[in-house]
């Protein structure tokens, strides 16, 4: 029997509860009945080391945009996030025809707010891990 084509997406692995389940569960998934890919907006986070090496990685950038603490910087980097999100919604069939370049059975939107950006993906199972 083929393996079954998973990719997850995720922001970035920076430090958090849902990172680290996700980092638990690509190094849990069968090899024998799965394939993994791994999309991250970001390349960045202190999850990265954890990743398993035979998950396919990749990412649209590089690094962290971190403006600082201060409620301005807050609320320019919440508005730039948006932006980005839409970009990608808009975007999607780009990524999946130059970035992936394959086909996939499932896809994974690791955490709620990217549940808008798997809509307009061409993979037909899409599920939202809240």
């Amino acid at each position: 029997m083929a393996k079954r084509k998973i990719l997850f997406r995720i922001a970035n692995l920076k430090g958090g509860g849902a990172e680290k389940v996700l980092t638990t569960i690509l190094k849990k998934l069968d090899r024998d009945k799965f394939e993994i890919d791994l999309l991250l907006h970001q390349l960045a986070g202190i999850y990265l080391k954890d990743l398993p090496h035979d998950v396919g990685l990749y990412y649209l950038g590089k690094g962290e945009a971190h403006l600082g603490d201060s409620w301005l910087p807050k609320i320019i980097e919440r508005k730039i996030e948006k932006k980005k999100y839409k970009w990608l919604k808009a975007n999607t069939r780009y990524i999946y025809s130059h970035k992936l370049k394959k086909e996939y059975d499932v896809e994974v939107a690791f955490l709620h707010d990217l549940m808008p950006t798997i809509k307009t993906s061409p993979t037909k199972k899409k599920v939202a891990w809240v």
